[in-house]
């Protein structure tokens, strides 16, 4: 063999074997980017339910700070219980196809103030 053939047969080693190299460097790579790009999707996400637990965070702040108004509890209690304070008459308006429920005169035991 001449030294040229030689010289062929060792360059078409180093062309095939920084071809693999770069093929697995591309492939590395790509695993890499898709790594990457999950992480940003999962990061989003997180973002997202961040968000929504801070307004619902807010949201229960905002409760406990009327939960601690008074006006607001006697409110409340005048609207969904029906309570009165002494002295006071409860008027409910009467549907004629529902059935009609009596409420109890206020008792002056427990005023409400």
């Amino acid at each position: 063999m001449s030294n040229t053939a030689k010289k062929r047969k060792g360059f078409h080693w180093m062309k095939l074997l920084t071809l693999v190299a770069v093929c697995l460097s591309l492939v590395r790579l790509g695993g890499q980017m898709k790594k990457y790009q999950d992480l940003q999707d999962q990061a989003q996400g997180l973002e997202k339910e961040l968000q929504q637990v801070q307004e619902e965070y807010q949201a229960k702040q905002t409760q406990i700070e009327l939960l601690n108004d008074n006006a607001y509890i006697e409110r409340l209690a005048r609207e969904r219980l029906g309570m009165v304070k002494a002295g006071e008459t409860l008027v409910m308006p009467v549907d004629p196809e529902k059935e009609v429920i009596a409420a109890a005169p206020a008792s002056e035991d427990v005023p409400m103030e």
